[in-house]
């Protein structure tokens, strides 16, 4: 009842303070698009910010020097060809395409390419990781940039296609203008992209509108990639937080479409003719991280004796219900992604009480706390938690659940004497040196002999078939030590008005070469 109370709130204060705007889209057929998204993020700078929302918003506005297909294949996007590796793969080479216009009018040369990738490299999370690698970054051509590489490394090129955190190219001028800290202007806010940015209304709404000097690639539209079209006049982003409340914008037709809607309300959006629903696969991981640095869990074989009880179907169910939102693989990647493996899969959904108290026999284990902090804030996260705690019980283990808010858990998880666990989602990453918990500083702090041999193996090589069986033995290594239990994939939902066409199911689902019909 209380949800929906508040559900109807805040669905009077939308037909209150969003009227002018569900006016305005019915005025202009065809020409406005109106998409309701979970939250304001703080910045919607692409470089500074990880957070979905604005990478959704400005790959709209900002481009890339590659991108993903709909397959996760790498491909050129502001770049002509893949990168050009020499000197045994320690000079990365990256042609540039010619006539690319920027939102104020100048044509995008090597300066403009340098000086984002500099800004990038001080003020992304991915950038300062790159930086690590990258010895200089040079013009070495009016079209043409030079990475000196100090070894080898195909997770860069992986780096200037993801759209988190990214490698957006701008002007040389507004680059080396905001090397301080994030976008805030609104002028400067200049990519390539089909659509410009007009202006952000923080807790209303952002808008883009056509940039109509737009110079597409010549490829052919794939995924992330090729040729982008800007197919309506106008995009706007309204913040709705309420989950019922940005469902029931598109079922009353006030947006057009409603982004991370539960899926507890498929149905009553497939009931509705008006409006279909966009299942998004790969959207992420649920994962179990487990601390490697302090206390019970810094035995391996207490982490594997968590890895052997846990039911993952019973845990995703829990959490998500039907299995239309959820995949169960010891995989990370699914059947027929370039890095799906088997290498280590035996070890996933056990099940095996015995083997779970042997191993904690074996660990010494006496019983000490086992504390997983999580929030009821992310409704799935708590559930899975308490179905995952039922389990460890019936092996003997003295489990606790530590509840508090979701930004407490990201703060005191950097506590490694506060817990043994926390549950998590991971957004979808193509290259799996993007997972967070790769990192060694991540908490959880995973860093023994054999994961940084593996990792260097996996990252060092720019051969795609020794990658793969580089990746093959990381993935064993992982799946041996534990340093997370990744439960399951987990899929999201939208919702759409029925005249909108050209939703991608694609995470981050980009809204060049969508159109929406007449209004």
């Amino acid at each position: 009842m209380l949800r929906l109370i508040s559900a109807a709130i805040c669905a009077a204060w939308l037909l209150i303070g969003g009227g002018a705007l569900a006016q305005s889209a019915g005025s202009a057929p065809g020409r406005l698009l109106t998409v309701a998204m979970p939250i304001d993020p703080q910045t919607i700078d692409p470089t500074t910010n990880t957070a979905n929302v604005a990478a959704i918003i400005m790959q709209n506005v900002f481009e890339t020097l590659y991108a993903y297909d709909a397959e996760w294949r790498l491909a050129p996007m502001l770049a002509t060809t893949l990168p050009v590796y020499t000197d045994g793969g320690r000079t990365m080479t990256v042609p540039l395409r010619a006539g690319v216009r920027f939102h104020n009018g100048a044509t995008m040369t090597s300066a403009d390419v340098v000086a984002s990738i500099e800004r990038w490299m001080k003020l992304s999370i991915r950038g300062r990781l790159a930086a690590e690698s990258i010895e200089t970054v040079t013009a070495s051509g009016p079209l043409e940039v030079q990475l000196k590489l100090k070894a080898p490394n195909a997770l860069i090129a992986n780096m200037f296609a993801f759209f988190n955190a990214a490698m957006v190219v701008m002007p040389e001028a507004t680059a080396k203008a905001t090397m301080g800290g994030p976008l805030t202007n609104a002028a400067d806010f200049i990519g390539t992209g089909p659509f410009r940015f007009v202006e952000r209304r923080p807790d209303q709404y952002v808008r883009l509108t056509k940039f109509e000097e737009y110079v597409p690639s010549d490829r052919t539209f794939s995924g992330y990639t090729g040729k982008r079209e800007a197919m309506v006049q106008e995009l706007r982003f309204i913040p709705v937080p309420n989950a019922g409340t940005r469902l029931q914008s598109v079922l009353s037709g006030q947006y057009d479409v409603a982004d991370n809607v539960p899926t507890e309300f498929v149905e009553r959006i497939r009931r509705t003719p008006s409006t279909g629903a966009l299942v998004v696969k790969w959207s992420g991981w649920i994962q179990m991280i487990m601390n490697n640095r302090q206390g019970p869990t810094q035995d391996m074989r207490v982490r594997q004796a968590v890895q052997a009880v846990l039911d993952p179907e019973a845990i995703m169910t829990a959490a998500f219900g039907t299995n239309e939102f959820f995949g169960l693989s010891g995989s990370l990647y699914p059947q027929g992604a370039p890095l799906h493996t088997t290498a280590g899969v035996e070890r996933y959904a056990q099940k095996n009480v015995a083997r779970a108290k042997e191993l904690l026999a074996q660990a010494g284990y006496a019983g000490q706390p086992f504390r997983i902090i999580t929030s009821q804030q992310y409704d799935f996260i708590y559930k899975a938690a308490l179905v995952a705690a039922d389990s460890m019980r019936a092996a003997g283990i003295n489990v606790e659940i530590v509840l508090m808010d979701w930004a407490s858990v990201l703060e005191r998880r950097n506590n490694p004497a506060i817990w043994e666990a926390f549950f998590t989602f991971h957004n979808f990453v193509p290259d799996p040196a993007l997972i967070t918990f790769m990192n060694p500083s991540f908490p959880g702090w995973w860093d023994t002999p054999a994961k940084r041999e593996a990792l260097g193996a996996f990252t060092g090589t720019l051969d795609d078939a020794q990658r793969v069986a580089a990746w093959h033995k990381l993935h064993g290594v992982m799946m041996e030590e534990v340093p997370q239990v990744t439960v399951g994939s987990y899929y999201g939902l939208m919702a759409f008005n029925q005249r909108v066409k050209g939703l991608q199911p694609f995470l981050q689902t980009p809204y060049f070469n969508v159109s929406n019909g007449t209004r």
